[in-house]
C-alpha cells in the first residue's frame, strides 16, 4: 500500500492498491464543504432564499466523485506512472 499514487520503478500491474491520502483528501474536501453548508451557509444567506440549492450539492457531488475517480485506483496510478494523458 502506498500513500500516494506515484511513479515507482516497477511493472505496471492489474492488482488494487489502497491510496489512503486521496481517500483523505476527498474525505476533508466533503467535510469542508458539509461545515460550510451547516455553519456558514445559513448566517450569510438572506433569509426567504436557502443558502444552497439541491442542484449545488448534486454539482458538488458529482464533481467529487470525478476528482475521486481521476486520482484513485487504478486512473491515478496510470496516469502519474505510466500514461500522463489518461488524467486528462
Amino acid at each position: 500500500m502506498t500513500w500516494w499514487c506515484s511513479a515507482r520503478d516497477v511493472a505496471w500491474t492489474w492488482s488494487w492498491q489502497a491510496y489512503p491520502g486521496v481517500w483523505l483528501f476527498v474525505a476533508m474536501l466533503v467535510g469542508l464543504y458539509v461545515t460550510a453548508i451547516v455553519r456558514l451557509g445559513p448566517r450569510h444567506a438572506a433569509e426567504p432564499e436557502r443558502a444552497v440549492r439541491p442542484r449545488h450539492i448534486i454539482c458538488f457531488a458529482l464533481g467529487i466523485v470525478a476528482l475521486w475517480s481521476a486520482t484513485d485506483w487504478p486512473l491515478g496510478a496510470l496516469g502519474a506512472g505510466y500514461l500522463l494523458s489518461v488524467h486528462t
